[in-house]
């Protein structure tokens, strides 16, 4: 999240570097469409790689910001046939490895907004965006957390991350 935000501010000064920076980052994103929140380079290109494994609840969507501003901003829409891989993400979420299938920036954003719509709050029909896993600008109070033990996520929503999912589908 804090890199594309960064990225975002950035686009203005060096498009080019930008650009470079956005293509790179996506070739680390989760092959269900969820984007890490932090995750150390690898010491090789396409090794394994360890992950953050909180599953946040906003990053795709600042992802998804910052690529409709690089668009806004320079025309330059050959972004979206750029191809990069994804992460295969182990069980303990730790980690990950890389996949062997290529896909263009545009299948990666497809896939991200897909992983939201499949964590809209449906059970209560808020359709809102489940908290999942908040941090100290999402979640109050442990909204995100399960009264069910055998749920990974509570039934809370975010106001601000739904506006903003909803804001990116359009």
């Amino acid at each position: 999240r804090d890199v594309y935000q960064q990225l975002e501010a950035y686009i203005p000064f060096d498009p080019i570097g930008a650009r470079e920076n956005i293509v790179m980052y996506f070739n680390y994103f989760f092959d269900n469409g969820r984007t890490p929140r932090a995750f150390c380079m690898p010491k090789t290109p396409w090794s394994d790689v360890s992950y953050d494994p909180a599953e946040n609840v906003d990053q795709g969507l600042w992802v998804i910001a910052c690529v409709y501003n690089y668009l806004c901003f320079t025309d330059d829409y050959s972004i979206l046939d750029e191809l990069c891989t994804y992460y295969k993400i182990w069980d303990n979420q730790r980690g990950g490895t890389p996949t062997k299938e290529k896909f263009t920036v545009l299948d990666h954003l497809l896939r991200i907004m897909d992983y939201f719509i499949d964590n809209l709050d449906k059970e209560y029909e808020s359709f809102c965006l489940r908290i999942l896993k908040g941090d100290w600008n999402d979640a109050i109070d442990g909204l995100g957390k399960p009264l069910d033990k055998d749920k990974d996520f509570g039934s809370g929503v975010t106001v601000m991350a739904s506006l903003q999912l909803y804001q990116n589908l359009r």
